[in-house]
């Protein structure tokens, strides 16, 4: 088991800290008050459970293999992709979802045409918050093959 500090892991994205009354030495005493720690990431994993109970499975594989045939991928349908690919579905329907994986395709910067030469298009990164599903969805919107608008490429 790894400990960071005065956290300690207890399930799968969740951490756990000891909070000790003198605040000297917080790991002394393990008899003292435990607190979960929330965060972003725990919201996100939430939401994202409770979003692979209410979509379609098919749903779900219908956009996996089109971001598959969209971006030429040959990944495999994990838990954790079906999970976010839900989400996304769930608070942006099928049609902006596919314009999304569209719009990464559109990308120069995330097709590989930048200083790293390191293509940007995962399943993870496409739908990793609603700020990004938009920014490629604008994409989308706003360009055509080839071009790239510029923007923030993250």
């Amino acid at each position: 088991m790894r400990i960071r500090g005065n956290r300690f892991p207890v399930d799968e994205g969740e951490w756990m800290t000891v909070v000790d009354e003198n605040k000297e030495n917080p790991m002394n005493s393990l008899s003292q008050e435990v607190k979960p720690i929330k965060g972003k990431r725990l919201a996100r994993s939430n939401a994202r459970k409770s979003a692979y109970k209410q979509v379609p499975r098919e749903d779900v594989e219908k956009l996996f293999e089109f971001w598959r045939a969209t971006l030429g991928k040959k990944a495999l349908l994990s838990d954790e992709r079906r999970a976010i690919l839900a989400w996304a579905i769930l608070n942006y329907g099928t049609e902006a979802c596919e314009m999304a994986v569209k719009g990464c395709s559109m990308s120069d910067w995330h097709m590989g045409r930048n200083p790293n030469n390191v293509r940007y298009d995962s399943i993870e990164l496409i739908f990793r918050n609603s700020e990004k599903v938009e920014w490629f969805v604008e994409k989308f919107q706003s360009s055509s093959p080839g071009q790239d608008a510029g923007g923030d490429p993250f």
